[in-house]
């Protein structure tokens, strides 16, 4: 079983924002894998699927609020009694490009407060995340309010392509070896990049 989380806010509102690119991403990955329904359990929106292998993946949209993501991974990995490097993290990065990804496994928050919270809760940052690009404001001050507006409409198709590119990546690389290890721990694989042109 592997359990992949997008990070995002709850609420109409929060919903074209920069801070919910990691909601989008697991909805696209439910619809290629045509998972079930999603429904409310452990403080989050869950989706089940199986991958191209039959492997079971349980999808995670928590719905604390960003900074308390922490609280619905943690009930997950105790429910399911998973390892961290079985837990994949979707996020919107503030140092990538906008139309680009890097899948990473094993790294700090990088100043993410919902990847804070999953480390702080699992006691480990033992896990990947799929960093998904929406660039940095020239002056940091603006970053909270920056990350809660709206993606651009410029900016959109830019945004889409680089999730299709992540969760392409990941069916590629990263689900196949999950199947082979139940370590906690596991190599930390080379980053990805979206390019203009599907990964070879």
């Amino acid at each position: 079983m592997t359990l992949v989380v997008g990070l995002g806010n709850p609420g109409a509102r929060y919903e074209r924002t920069r801070h919910n690119v990691g909601f989008k991403a697991v909805d696209a990955l439910a619809e290629l894998f045509d998972a079930t329904a999603w429904k409310t359990n452990c403080n989050a929106q869950v989706a089940e699927c199986f991958d191209e292998r039959w492997v079971r993946i349980v999808l995670i949209k928590p719905q604390t609020l960003m900074n308390n993501s922490g609280i619905a991974v943690a009930q997950f990995f105790k429910k399911f009694n998973v390892n961290a490097n079985r837990i994949i993290v979707f996020r919107d990065d503030l140092d990538t490009e906008v139309g680009r990804f890097l899948i990473k496994f094993n790294v700090s928050a990088g100043g993410h407060n919902g990847v804070k919270s999953i480390v702080q809760h699992l006691g480990s940052n033992g896990f990947w995340q799929v960093k998904i690009g929406i660039d940095r404001p020239d002056d940091r001050a603006f970053v909270p309010n920056y990350v809660l507006a709206d993606i651009p409409r410029d900016q959109t198709q830019l945004v889409i392509d680089a999730i299709n590119e992540a969760i392409v990546e990941l069916v590629r690389s990263v689900l196949p070896q999950l199947e082979v290890t139940t370590l906690r721990t596991a190599p930390e694989p080379a980053s990805h990049r979206q390019t203009n042109s599907p990964p070879d």
